[in-house]
């Protein structure tokens, strides 16, 4: 497989936004995982300017619309929510780019989780509503959120489901901000 850029960050992206098939992007995905597995703001900032976020966010949608894997879909909502530990400017510039796609893939993933259709589905919840919490956080971002079609209504839904305890609190938290 041909990489145009030389870091492990820059392969890592490349390897799920070309993986053939569902196998090859679980691997990658688990690459991301432990890679962006740190603290570090500037590391983050990194990984979204190399197209992470926009890479998973495109991953994300292909794997819900055309069945893929349900393990890949929680390796790609927990990649998501540490990716953006970034830096305010670069998540605001991030969820400029793609942040209304991705509040409907995650409202669409919300539905599925709640509804059964994904398995393991409360392990993505938790993730893709700590996300949202990290977007409510941002002051910038507050109004496009609460705008968003059916953004508050999916947050309740999950408040409302009491199967899903740290989902449920990220839920509650991205409300009150």
């Amino acid at each position: 497989m041909f990489f145009k850029t030389k870091t492990r960050i820059g392969k890592i992206v490349e390897g799920i936004k070309f993986a053939e098939t569902g196998e090859d992007a679980e691997f990658y995905l688990q690459e991301a995982n432990v890679a962006f597995r740190h603290d570090d703001e500037s590391r983050h900032d990194e990984e979204i300017s190399e197209g992470a976020a926009t890479t998973l966010y495109k991953r994300l949608a292909l794997d819900l619309h055309t069945n893929g894997s349900d393990k890949n879909v929680k390796l790609i909502t927990v990649a998501l929510s540490m990716v953006y530990k970034c830096s305010k400017s670069a998540l605001v510039d991030s969820f400029e780019d793609i942040g209304s796609g991705l509040l409907t893939v995650f409202l669409q993933l919300i539905k599925m989780a709640i509804d059964g259709e994904v398995y393991d589905g409360c392990a993505a919840l938790r993730h893709v509503t700590r996300t949202i919490l990290i977007f409510s956080q941002v002051n910038e971002l507050k109004n496009t959120l609460v705008r968003h079609d059916g953004l508050v209504r999916g947050l309740v839904r999950v408040v409302n489901n009491r199967e899903i305890a740290d989902a449920r609190v990220d839920a509650m938290h991205a409300i009150a901000f």
